[in-house]
C-alpha cells in the first residue's frame, strides 16, 4: 500500500499528460494463459478492471507530481461476481521533467501512459533492458503511431527469429494512453509461439470506442516487483 493520502480534489492534467478522468473503467479478459506456469494464478475467461479513483498533482519531496489513483477489481471466469482485488492505491506518477513511473496498483503494468512519446520510450526500454538485459542480448525497439505516444515496443533476448527458450514481449498504446494490446512469447528456435494474451473489453472515457485487444504479460508482474524500490519517486 502506498503511504501517500488520497487527495478529494480532481486535476485536469496538462496534455502532455494522462487523459484518465475519475470514473473511467476499463476490463480486460484473459484470452490465453501461459501453459504450465506456477505464475498461472489466473484462467482462460477471467477478467480484471480498473476504475480511476483520482487524477490530481501531488506534492512528494520537492517535485509536483500527476498521479493517476485507481481501484481494482477482479472476476472469474466460474463466478462473474466482482471481488475487490487492491484498493485505491497508486497507478502511474508523471512529471515533464522527472518523467514516468509505475506505482503500487498490483505489481507492474503499463495499463496508462503520458502523451510524451520521449518519456514512454526512455521509460520502456530501461525497464526492459533490466528484465532481459540480466539474460544477455537484448533487442529493443519502438515505433512511433500517429501521435507518436500511442506507439508500438517491441523487446526480446537472442535472434528476431525466436531462439529456443527466449522471451518477447510488444506492446502497443492507443490514443487515449491506454494499453491496446501486449503480447508474451517463448522462442520455439524457428519462430514465436504466442503464451499470454488479455483483451481490453470495454473502457469508458474513449470516444466511439470499439472493443480493441489488450494483451497483458502476466509472466513479467513477478519480475516488476522487484523494480518496485528502484523505480518508485521517494518522499525526501
Amino acid at each position: 500500500m502506498s503511504l501517500v493520502t488520497l487527495p478529494a480534489v480532481t486535476t485536469a492534467f496538462a496534455s502532455d499528460s494522462f487523459s484518465q478522468k475519475v470514473g473511467d473503467q476499463y476490463i480486460w479478459e484473459l484470452k490465453v494463459a501461459p501453459p504450465g506456469s506456477d505464475l498461472n494464478i489466473w484462467k482462460v475467461g477471467d477478467q480484471l478492471k480498473i476504475v480511476i479513483s483520482a487524477a490530481n498533482k501531488t506534492m512528494i519531496g520537492p517535485v509536483l507530481w500527476d498521479i493517476l489513483w485507481g481501484t481494482m477489481y477482479n472476476n472469474s471466469a466460474a463466478n462473474r461476481t466482482w471481488q475487490l482485488l487492491q484498493p485505491t492505491d497508486i497507478i502511474c506518477y508523471y512529471n515533464n521533467t522527472k518523467g514516468w513511473y509505475l506505482g503500487d496498483m498490483y505489481a507492474y503494468m503499463f495499463m496508462f501512459i503520458p502523451h510524451n512519446q520521449t518519456t514512454v520510450n526512455s521509460t520502456l526500454f530501461w525497464e526492459f533492458a533490466y528484465i532481459l538485459g540480466l539474460m544477455g542480448d537484448f533487442h529493443y525497439t519502438w515505433t512511433s503511431g500517429p501521435h507518436g505516444y500511442d506507439g508500438t515496443m517491441t523487446a526480446w533476448n537472442g535472434s528476431a527469429t525466436g531462439d529456443l527458450g527466449q522471451p518477447k514481449y510488444e506492446i502497443q498504446f492507443n490514443v487515449n494512453g491506454v494499453l491496446q494490446y501486449s503480447k508474451s512469447y517463448n522462442g520455439t528456435g524457428s519462430g514465436w509461439t504466442l503464451i499470454a494474451d488479455w483483451e481490453l473489453l470495454s473502457g469508458s472515457g474513449i470516444p466511439g470506442f470499439i472493443a480493441i485487444p489488450l494483451l497483458l504479460v502476466l509472466s513479467i508482474f513477478v519480475a516488476f516487483q522487484l523494480l518496485r524500490a528502484k523505480k518508485k519517486p521517494v518522499a525526501i
